[in-house]
């Protein structure tokens, strides 16, 4: 076995292919008795457009190929004519047709000599930006950035914006340039980076509130000893699971799908409605930890049963296979947060007064 690796298009990573068998030779191996090449005909179940059965006109010659196993070169049955716009390309599954469609090639008649070559195009980088000098295309052109499509690029020329970029050239973003005999300048900005600038700032400033009441002024006694404070460490018991007061029990459920819809969706916050109205018709709060912990387990299972069957390469596009499980991971959040709530035992007040009479600061 002869390990293949390729470079990832996306992420610039070499990736080792997974393990295939490439051929296949056995003396008990035969090959199948194909029926005897026939006159020209046009078969239209190999081919679909937008749903539609396009016929491929298969000669006597690709017949020939076809039962010999070879690569055969066919063309339509009549010419095709596309309407500008999005189209369904798909094939016959090769398993139960007996033939492959491995290429599709669409073109538009005219020659090669005759189309405009493309202009030079140099560009500058940063990290969230890309600017693209491009030089005259009289009579339009394509810009293509070949760094994967994501609507979260955005382009403009001279402040005026494009719309939005479409999918072209196997899965890049493109901006259709107006002609024009003058170098254009376009403008490339990555806009979903504000939004995630603005949620590193908010979380920055937590941290530091969050160590600004961990190491900031605390209470001190004067004059006398300070009364000594002992913490009980949570237990699991049946005092959990004791039944609260009405409006405890339907302050909990309400925060539960209250978050769920603000935080997460309010697909999530649908199913949020579950474990709220078992928490209040029980008047249990504890069931929205049970069921925390329940889909915690239910998630780690789904991801591990995936990973094993599918063998996921470890890339930078490893966490985005498991999008779908977004929205219950931040159910957890929430269901934790409603259990919690309540404090069931709350510390008696203290009533500890210096020896002196004074007031402890």
């Amino acid at each position: 076995i002869a390990a293949s690796t390729t470079i990832d298009r996306r992420f610039g990573e070499p990736t080792t292919l997974p393990v295939a068998i490439r051929e296949l030779v056995s003396p008990a191996i035969a090959l199948p008795v194909m029926a005897a090449a026939g006159d020209d005909r046009c078969d239209d179940t190999l081919l679909q457009i937008d749903e539609l059965p396009v016929g491929l006109l298969l000669t006597t010659q690709a017949q020939a190929d076809i039962a010999a196993g070879r690569p055969a070169r066919v063309t339509t049955c009549e010419p095709l004519s596309l309407t500008a716009g999005t189209h369904r390309v798909s094939t016959a599954n090769g398993l139960t047709a007996g033939v492959d469609v491995n290429q599709l090639v669409l073109d538009d008649g005219v020659s090669a000599a005759a189309r405009t070559p493309a202009p030079q195009v140099t560009v500058e980088r940063t990290r969230t930006t890309r600017t693209a000098t491009v030089a005259a295309c009289p009579t339009g052109c394509w810009l293509i950035m070949g760094e994967g499509f994501n609507t979260g690029w955005s382009a403009s020329i001279d402040d005026t914006q494009l719309p939005p970029p479409q999918q072209v050239a196997g899965g890049f973003n493109g901006w259709w340039l107006a002609p024009t005999d003058n170098p254009t300048t376009v403008q490339i900005e990555w806009q979903a980076q504000p939004p995630v600038t603005y949620a590193l700032i908010v979380s920055a400033l937590a941290v530091l509130g969050c160590i600004a009441l961990a190491v900031g002024r605390r209470r001190r006694w004067t004059s006398f000893a300070p009364p000594t404070w002992v913490a009980t460490p949570p237990r699991l018991d049946r005092s959990l699971w004791s039944p609260v007061a009405w409006p405890q029990a339907v302050a909990s459920g309400v925060v539960l799908v209250g978050l769920t819809g603000l935080l997460v969706s309010p697909q999530m916050a649908a199913v949020s409605l579950v474990p709220a109205l078992a928490m209040i018709a029980f008047r249990r709060p504890a069931i929205a930890g049970a069921t925390a912990l329940l889909l915690v387990v239910a998630i780690g299972a789904r991801i591990t049963q995936r990973q094993l069957a599918e063998r996921f390469v470890a890339n930078a596009g490893w966490p985005g296979l498991w999008e779908k499980l977004h929205g219950p991971g931040l159910l957890v959040v929430t269901l934790l947060v409603a259990a919690s709530l309540l404090d069931r035992a709350p510390p008696a007040a203290s009533t500890h007064q210096p020896a002196d009479g004074r007031n402890a600061v």
